[in-house]
């Protein structure tokens, strides 16, 4: 078959058959073009082509002798020639006068029949104009019609009515169109650098391209508008390379899918890799590889759209001649022209000074790069090398901006996304485009590195968006250093072998050079290499432990490097990912660093009675809400936990507990409080008479109620004589990622039912559901690991699981430990979106600390054994163990 479609085949296929036969044939037909098409490695661009030619060939087909009244015109994407397997069909039908408008001809239906989504606008030529003149997206529409089949007539009357309605709106109409796209891309989601990104809607995507078109057709008419007016010959044939990419992806997207979804959603991402012929090397997946091709064509697609967009805005809205601009003080060669900043006339080539001092002249007047300038410097950084760059006045000038610019990620983004930062700083232009294959972080490496110096930015306004924070008041003493260790953080990224070592001599030489000041360098090393430092010790030990506070301070040292640690943990972790940094993380970070604080000036003696202090204070506000004297039985709880109880609970928690424990009743029976909070946890706490299972059946009945456990503790305590066991969960409702858990009424009440019945000794056997059609953490694969610690704590035997994430993770593993006599005292629940990180104290029941070798190989055994699939696949606790 041509690429045109063959008229005799699709006559063929329905001679001599009926309606439902008709489109039986032409469904197997059209899906049959599309396999062997796709398989045969034609470019997606022409396979959408070759589509849309083909859907010409079947309407006219169908129409044969029965539209001389009427005409069939394709607008919209099919308008412009192309189609991607599930797109909709776009028609605009035209009748000669009112009473056969809206009436939709036969061929409609067959189209349903077979498949595929007609999308049909039913009207005379002047309700069509009166449509496009009074909706945005209807005229943009119509502005790709063209003939398929029908009426000629009616055809050149629509035509000419709809130019008549270009040439009087050109400026209504791009700035309509140019305000639609910043709210398009205003759109986080929507982002150049989301990580499931939009393949057609999404920033630097099959939108941005169509734009520009629509823009330049609408100012030149239809069939007037040629690239050549307002790009290089080299960006027209770049553009063409970006469009077949992006086509291709789309029509392989629309075919593994299997619907009309342009989410580029991580199952799908290793199948559209393997199509377009991607594949493994030594250094990334090729997933990966996919990936940042993505990334790199979105942003390039982004740049050269938005410069020609500018260029078409010019001419449209203004005289088509760049005005004079004003100079600009201290900035010799840039100028002002309307709000942006650019080069004066004389600077046709610029060099590296020139392009620093457009970008010291934007940090500090707070100025957007005018679009010509910006080309400019895009083109010039190709030119420039690493060692090109490391001059003294090269490397003052980059040093001034991070000094003097009150805002420091707008400037920085404009000159990344030049290609000049990344020429400056290896460490940055080497993740450029770069992404974790993961469901943690929600943007690339550079993205994140640009939103973390935003975060930055927001500290140093102190607007009160951070208070409380320990020491916030020394960010801007630290600005410059701790903006060039965010702009650096992911060099072990950009590294094809990276040690510690390594990273260290480089920071400290070429950092060193650029910063000119080498104990700047060193503090920047130490928090590169201990970036993870504080939230790993905060989401996955007790803050509160001696042993731990003692060993983390010691590898810290000095409050200088606290405090600069502190801050670039926060600006670094605040937007890595979905749920990264949620008040309840927050809060354990900032403790830590408190506690270390006091640790380093003070020693272990300052902690302890720090922490003493605190916990009385926080006791007396639990007191005064429930009254002192029914505090006895939650006074023998906090003796027993010590000052580490109010590491995890808050004070409302605490208050709750204190009033379940002083409910009146006989001191043995059991019971719990179910709850949501204002952050869209569901709280869950169990008082029951102490026994092994306890922790394993409340995690089983929070997986298998549809929760995600997102921390956990349970303690053990004596109390007028009788064992007493306390567990407190906060549970969010399971997904990817997790969603808040609000119950409704009845919802809550059999939940609330089924934990007084684990407090009262009467657990209900626990199933774990299947993951939802939503979870898609099976998609990854993680090494399970596990690391065991007998020194991190006086009392437990400290053990880190690592494994992917999966419904009732925390049930398996805490079910499993408890069948071998092993009793969880607290849980710590991490999870980097596919990535679970639980962390056990452990003891043997009832109460000793394990240390014992084989005891511990036998502990690291049945942990495997808990996270084999046939263990994830048959869980069933047996309860009353």
């Amino acid at each position: 078959m041509t690429a045109g479609g063959d008229p005799p085949i699709v006559a063929g296929l329905l001679k001599g058959k009926f309606a439902r036969e008709r489109a039986g044939a032409l469904r197997s037909f059209w899906l049959s073009e599309q396999d062997r098409l796709l398989g045969a490695g034609v470019p997606g661009d022409e396979v959408a082509v070759h589509l849309a030619k083909l859907m010409d060939e079947i309407i006219r087909a169908l129409c044969e002798g029965a539209c001389d009244d009427f005409a069939v015109m394709a607008v919209g994407g099919y308008g412009q020639g192309r189609l991607a397997p599930f797109s909709d069909i776009d028609l605009l039908i035209l009748t000669p006068d009112d009473e056969q408008e809206g009436a939709a001809p036969d061929f409609i239906y067959t189209l349903w029949d077979m498949g595929v989504v007609p999308a049909q606008a039913i009207h005379t030529v002047q309700s069509a104009i009166a449509a496009a003149e009074e909706e945005l997206d209807t005229r943009t529409s119509f502005l790709d019609a063209r003939p398929v089949c029908g009426s000629e007539s009616l055809m050149r009357e629509f035509h000419a009515a709809y130019e008549e309605l270009r040439k009087r709106t050109i400026p209504e109409y791009f700035q309509a169109k140019l305000e639609e796209q910043r709210l398009r891309h205003e759109d986080a989601d929507n982002s150049t650098y989301a990580i499931e990104p939009d393949v057609k809607r999404g920033r630097g995507g099959v939108r941005d391209l169509q734009t520009l078109f629509w823009l330049g057709r609408y100012l030149e008419g239809r069939d007037n508008f040629s690239l050549s007016t307002i790009l290089a010959p080299r960006e027209i044939r770049r553009i063409g390379k970006l469009e077949e990419f992006f086509w291709s992806v789309r029509v392989h997207l629309h075919k593994v899918a299997g619907r009309g979804d342009d989410k580029l959603y991580f199952p799908l991402q290793r199948d559209i890799a393997t199509r377009l012929g991607f594949y493994e090397n030594d250094h990334a997946s090729k997933v990966d590889r996919f990936m940042r091709y993505y990334f790199l064509a979105a942003q390039e697609t982004s740049r050269l759209t938005g410069v020609a967009i500018r260029r078409l805005e010019r001419r449209a809205l203004g005289d088509g001649k760049l005005p004079k601009g004003k100079s600009v003080d201290s900035h010799p060669g840039i100028v002002a022209v309307k709000g942006r900043a650019a080069f004066a006339k004389e600077i046709t080539t610029p060099d590296a000074l020139n392009c620093l001092e457009l970008f010291h002249a934007c940090g500090l007047l707070g100025l957007p790069i005018h679009f010509e300038a910006f080309t400019a410097v895009a083109r010039a950084s190709r030119r420039f090398t690493f060692r090109g760059l490391q001059t003294r006045q090269i490397t003052d000038r980059f040093t001034d901006i991070l000094r003097d610019s009150p805002k420091l990620e707008p400037v920085l983004r404009q000159m990344a996304e030049t290609g000049f930062l990344g020429r400056m700083l290896p460490a940055f232009g080497g993740i450029v485009g770069r992404a974790e294959h993961g469901l943690f972080r929600r943007f690339t490496l550079d993205d994140h590195v640009l939103r973390s110096i935003s975060v930055l930015d927001r500290i140093c306004a102190d607007d009160g968006e951070f208070s409380g924070t320990v020491f916030l008041d020394r960010a801007r003493e630290f600005r410059p250093t701790l903006a060039f260790a965010l702009l650096i953080q992911e060099m072990p990224a950009a590294m094809v072998r990276p040690s510690a070592q390594r990273i260290r001599r480089r920071i400290t030489q070429r950092v060193g050079f650029i910063l000119d000041d080498k104990e700047a360098a060193k503090l920047i090393a130490f928090a590169i290499l201990n970036r993870s430092l504080l939230v790993r010790t905060a989401t996955r030990r007790e803050v509160a432990a001696p042993e731990m506070l003692e060993g983390v301070a010691t590898t810290i040292g000095t409050v200088d490097r606290l405090a600069f640690l502190s801050l670039f943990t926060l600006c670094r972790q605040y937007e890595a990912g979905v749920g990264s940094w949620e008040e309840y993380s927050h809060r354990d970070v900032r403790l830590l660093v408190q506690l270390l604080n006091i640790q380093i000036t003070g020693g272990s003696t300052a902690v302890s009675l720090f922490l003493n202090g605190r916990s009385q204070g926080l006791r007396d506000q639990v007191a005064a809400k429930v009254g002192s004297g029914r505090m006895a039985a939650f006074d023998a709880l906090v003796e027993a936990a010590g000052p580490a109880f109010w590491t995890s609970a808050d004070v409302p928690a605490a208050t709750r507990l204190a009033a379940l424990m002083a409910e009146p009743g006989p001191e043995e029976a059991g019971r719990s409080a179910v709850y949501a909070d204002e952050e869209g946890f569901l709280n869950i706490i169990v008082y029951s008479e102490d026994r092994l299972t306890l922790f394993a059946e409340c995690a089983g009945l929070a997986a298998m109620r549809g929760g995600s456990v997102f921390g956990a503790r349970g303690y053990a305590f004596v109390h007028q004589g009788q064992h007493r066991g306390v567990i407190m969960m906060q549970i969010q409702r399971a997904g990817t990622p997790p969603e808040p858990f609000d119950p409704a009424d009845i919802e809550s009440l059999g939940i609330a039912e089924d934990f007084d019945a684990i407090a009262q000794g009467h657990p209900p056997k626990i199933s774990l559901p299947p993951p939802s059609v939503r979870d898609r953490r099976h998609v990854f694969e993680v090494e399970p690991s596990i690391r065991m610690d007998k020194d991190a704590s006086n009392d437990a035997l400290v053990v880190e699981v690592e494994a992917r994430d999966r419904p009732g993770l925390l049930y398996l593993l805490v079910s499993h430990l408890s069948e071998i006599g092993v009793d969880t005292s607290y849980a710590l629940v991490a999870t980097y979106g596919h990535r679970a990180v639980d962390t056990f104290y452990l003891r043997d029941y009832p109460g000793y600390k394990i240390e014992d070798p084989r005891r511990m190989e036998v502990i690291r055994r049945q942990i495997m054994r808990a996270l084999s699939d046939d263990a994830a696949d048959s869980a069933l606790i047996r309860t009353g163990a």
